[in-house]
């Protein structure tokens, strides 16, 4: 899947393995629905993948160089997941996995809970 400008909008559910590239200046909008991220690998762009009432659960290991937005809605980390960076203003992190975050990141409101852990690094 490659989102090269503008906002692809997912409102109903996905399930996307390896070869995903959101562009700097893009962004795929998780919406609605329950969305499967089954073992992004090197995921290129730097885009933003951005998580507003949807469920999305990431099993495996993901890769994504770009920003991880939640505004709402829930990231399940089942496996290992790791993102340049983390903007967190609603919603549930959650699962039994780890996620890893790379760069600087933003908390200002939502939720982490689950077995899993979260390292800024």
């Amino acid at each position: 899947l490659n989102v090269t400008a503008g906002v692809l909008s997912l409102g109903v559910g996905s399930s996307l393995g390896t070869g995903l590239n959101i562009a700097s200046n893009a962004t795929l909008s998780f919406s609605g629905g329950t969305h499967e991220l089954t073992g992004l690998t090197a995921a290129s762009g730097t885009g933003n993948l951005h998580i507003n009432g949807a469920v999305v659960n990431a099993t495996g290991v993901n890769a994504f160089n770009g920003q991880i937005q939640s505004f709402g809605g829930t990231l399940n980390v089942d496996g290992g997941f790791s993102a340049a960076s983390l903007y967190l203003a609603g919603g549930t992190v959650t699962g039994a996995g780890a996620l890893t975050v790379g760069g600087p990141s933003t908390w200002s409101n939502g939720a982490m809970t689950g077995a899993g852990s979260t390292t800024f690094s």
